[in-house]
């Protein structure tokens, strides 16, 4: 059972954390290229502003606010699943290898597969998430062990193994790739929430 101080103290702090993330959404919706003044954002939420600005609200800042917010909630929620299996505060998915599964699948899908253009963007977090999923089975079936179960310590060391292993490949496929290609990759990589 959770103390009551230590109860009271969580909820403190999510509210404290829930009002930041309040206040930066409402920040972002008013900042971008576009102009769209802090005074004219709740008419246009209530279907009250032109139409230049109920379209860079609903259009753009809004979709864009959301998929941060969702990415966020992904990337929290896949580090407190890892840190629960693994029982170490400090395991991440970059840490164990997991992120350079997904960026050798992406670079050897970019490289050698031929695809067209107009499917192109939707196939590739397809095979990020299966490169991903194929590294984390293999690291599982890695770290287990049929006498002694799973080790947490011995997963977070061969998933650190396997990450160096992967970006060695990754260096491996880009160095002898074309620029473009090269910067395609490192850009998708990165990820980026396109600015209005």
């Amino acid at each position: 059972m959770i103390h009551p101080s230590l109860l009271k103290k969580q909820k403190m702090i999510l509210c404290i954390l829930f009002a930041i993330i309040l206040i930066t959404s409402v920040i972002g919706l008013g900042i971008g290229y576009s102009s769209l003044s802090y005074d004219r954002l709740i008419p246009t939420l209530l279907g009250q502003g032109t139409f230049k600005e109920e379209f860079v609200l609903f259009s753009i800042r809004l979709p864009r606010m959301i998929i941060t917010l969702l990415a966020g909630m992904a990337l929290a929620l896949s580090g407190a699943i890892l840190q629960g299996v693994t029982r170490n505060d400090l395991a991440d998915p970059g840490i164990i290898g997991i992120n350079s599964g997904a960026g050798v699948a992406i670079a050897i899908f970019f490289l050698f597969f031929p695809i067209e253009a107009g499917t192109f963007v939707y196939m590739l977090p397809l095979v990020a998430f299966v490169g991903a999923l194929l590294t984390s089975f293999l690291i599982y079936v890695f770290s287990y062990s049929r006498t002694e179960g799973l080790q947490p310590v011995r997963l977070v060391l061969i998933g650190i193994g396997f990450s160096f292993a992967l970006s060695g490949v990754m260096i491996v496929l880009i160095s002898s790739a074309e620029r473009t290609k090269v910067d395609f990759i490192a850009k998708w990589l990165a990820g980026n929430i396109r600015d209005d």
